[in-house]
C-alpha cells in the first residue's frame, strides 16, 4: 500500500515536471516568436524610413507588430510568473509529503516497537499485574492508528490539492490561447 502510495505521488512528481517542461519550452517558443517581431520591426523601421508616403499599409504592418510584440512580451512575463508559481508549489507540496511520509515511518517505527515489548512482556511476567499498562499501551496504539490514519488522509487531500491546482493551471493556459487565437 506504500508502494502504491510513493509509486502515485512519484507519478504526480514526474506530471508536474512534464507540465514544467512544455511551459518552459512554450516560453522558448514565445522568445523566438518575440525574436522574430523586434527583427521584423527592426526591418519595418529602416524600410519606412526610405519610403514615401504611399507606402503607409507598411506603417500600419509595423504597428501591429509592435502591438504583436508587446502582447507576446506581457505573455512572458506571466507564464514565467506561472512557471515559478507552480515549480514552488509543487516543491512545497513535496516537501509536505515527504514531512508526512517521515511522520508516518516514525508512528508506523513507534507501533512495531511497542508490538515488541508488549509481546517481551507476555512472556516475561504474568499478566495480571501488567493489565493496567497493557491497556494504557493498547489506548497509545489505538492513538497512533488514528493519527496514521488522519495523516494518510491529508496525504490524499494535498494529492487532491496538486490535481485541482494543475487542472486549473492548464485551464488557465488554455484560456490564454483561447483569447490570444481570438484576436
Amino acid at each position: 500500500m506504500r508502494a502504491a502510495k510513493v509509486s502515485a505521488l512519484s507519478k504526480q512528481l514526474q506530471l508536474s515536471m512534464n507540465e514544467k517542461k512544455k511551459l518552459q519550452a512554450s516560453i522558448k517558443k514565445i522568445q523566438s516568436e518575440l525574436e522574430k517581431q523586434l527583427k521584423q520591426n527592426i526591418q519595418i523601421k529602416k524600410r519606412q524610413i526610405s519610403m514615401s508616403a504611399r507606402d503607409m499599409a507598411a506603417a500600419n504592418e509595423l504597428q501591429t507588430n509592435q502591438t504583436r510584440y508587446k502582447e507576446l512580451e506581457v505573455e512572458l512575463i506571466n507564464t514565467r510568473k506561472q512557471l515559478s508559481k507552480e515549480v514552488s508549489n509543487s516543491q512545497q507540496r513535496e516537501e509536505k509529503i515527504r514531512r508526512l511520509m517521515e511522520k508516518c515511518k516514525r508512528y508506523e517505527e513507534d507501533l512495531e516497537t511497542m508490538r515488541k515489548e508488549q509481546i517481551e512482556c507476555r512472556k516475561v511476567t504474568n499478566e495480571s499485574l501488567y493489565k493496567p499498562s497493557i491497556k494504557s499501551l493498547e489506548h497509545q496504539r489505538s492513538e497512533l492508528m488514528g493519527v496514521i490514519n488522519k495523516q494518510t488522509r491529508l496525504i490524499d487531500i494535498l494529492k487532491q490539492q496538486c490535481l485541482h491546482a494543475q487542472a486549473a493551471s492548464r485551464l488557465a493556459c488554455y484560456e490564454r490561447e483561447f483569447m490570444t487565437q481570438r484576436t
